[in-house]
């Protein structure tokens, strides 16, 4: 299991408030569900990862991680990611999930989308 938030030991202090300073250092949830797993020695080669996001106002939405996520869960043997259908997005972000999704298939990692 994996959630957004700053890396283990690093407050939630005034950076969390600093858009700029927090996505620099925040950690994804696609990410922190790799390294927790690697930390307890779990090996996620071949496995499948499950998505599902929440935006500010509580709405769901869902579609491919971004691209730092994306080459991370690539890196690591994910063999599938499953997701709910992206139904909405910030506009900063659509450039950035096209061009994921583009890369997951020519990784050869399954993406699938399920409804909620």
């Amino acid at each position: 299991m994996g959630f957004n938030g700053f890396p283990r030991g690093i407050d939630d202090d005034q950076r969390l408030s600093d858009r700029d300073t927090k996505l620099r250092i925040i950690v994804h949830g696609e990410m922190n569900a790799i390294l927790a797993a690697a930390r307890v020695g779990i090996r996620v080669e071949g496995c499948t990862m499950y998505l599902a996001a929440r935006s500010v106002d509580g709405s769901i939405w869902g579609g491919p991680p971004c691209i730092r996520c994306t080459v991370e869960a690539i890196q690591a043997g994910i063999r599938e990611i499953v997701s709910f259908p992206l139904k909405s997005s910030p506009s900063r972000w659509h450039d950035d999930l096209a061009a994921a999704h583009d890369l997951l298939r020519e990784a050869g990692v399954k993406y699938r989308e399920v409804s909620q």
